[in-house]
């Protein structure tokens, strides 16, 4: 992590510690940096937290934190995006990645964080994990794929579809950017390959993958339920968020532990009147700074 990028924030620092000191306690801040930047910082102080904001405002901060993420090596491994009116594809790639990350950075509409959906214990039940030499019954394979939500077609060219042919079985889990052929001998798992869903033309063959439920007809939780304890539920104030009833607004008045007033814009480091600065290019701009020796302030 380059100093540069991440200079002391004495405000940041003031914030955490009292976070810390009192994690039940509800903080309201004014912050004067983008939200990218903000949120950035929290997460290389090793606070996962989920930003309830408007469903425009997620999808664009999203794309920007996962574009910085590149320059922060601590943050390598954290899964970062937002969950709005989307299929439940993206839904599941953020619940799989939960599994293993260090921490999330999520961000996220009100409704989307109340809809319910997989509980973490009925997650990893469904999930498979597929093994080159395992023994899987194929008759058994091709009735969770369905039982998953995944549907049957006649060749498989986008992600949540499935397709077989004698004891070829293809299909299309949403973590990869490929379909995967699987090939069965007498029950057996024979072999594992990504393929060009158009030409078909094997690409890259695999020892294992995953298998990811789609369907979710067992919703017993929301989005909390793959959360770790130690999050921070922010309120973006400065978003224009679809308005709650009675009852929504107080599931979330209770565990909101900092609401946020951000003064500056979506992207960029500080408000700027005349223009928006991108933050993939800022973020180039400073690491070749620091490359040159060259230090900057925030």
């Amino acid at each position: 992590m380059t100093p540069a990028l991440a200079p002391d924030w004495p405000f940041l620092t003031g914030l955490i510690q009292q976070l810390n000191q009192q994690p039940a306690q509800h903080i309201t801040v004014q912050v004067q940096t983008g939200l990218p930047y903000f949120l950035i910082r929290l997460a290389l102080a090793g606070h996962p937290f989920i930003v309830i904001s408007s469903d425009e405002r997620a999808d664009t901060c999203s794309e920007d934190l996962k574009s910085l993420q590149k320059y922060f090596p601590p943050l390598e491994k954290w899964s970062f995006g937002s969950l709005t009116e989307k299929s439940p594809r993206e839904r599941t790639i953020l619940y799989d990645e939960a599994l293993s990350a260090p921490g999330i950075g999520w961000l996220a509409s009100p409704k989307t964080l109340l809809e319910k959906s997989f509980s973490l214990d009925q997650y990893r039940k469904d999930r498979q994990e597929l093994k080159v030499s395992r023994n899987l019954p194929y008759t058994q394979f091709i009735n969770s794929l369905a039982a998953l939500g995944y549907g049957r077609a006649g060749f498989v060219e986008e992600p949540g579809t499935f397709a077989y042919r004698g004891e070829v079985v293809d299909f299309w889990s949403p973590q990869n950017t490929r379909p995967v052929r699987l090939v069965f001998a007498n029950d057996i798992i024979e072999s594992l390959h990504y393929f060009e869903p158009y030409t078909k033309r094997a690409v890259t063959f695999l020892t294992e993958t995953a298998l990811l439920p789609l369907a979710e007809n067992k919703n017993t939780a929301t989005v909390f339920d793959h959360c770790p304890k130690n999050l921070i539920l922010i309120h973006d104030q400065t978003a224009e968020t679809v308005p709650l009833n009675d009852d929504e607004r107080a599931q979330f008045n209770k565990p909101v532990r900092l609401t946020v007033n951000f003064t500056g814009e979506d992207s960029g480091l500080r408000a700027q009147p005349a223009a928006r600065l991108n933050w993939r290019h800022l973020a180039d701009s400073l690491r070749k700074d620091a490359e040159s020796g060259c230090t900057s302030f925030i």
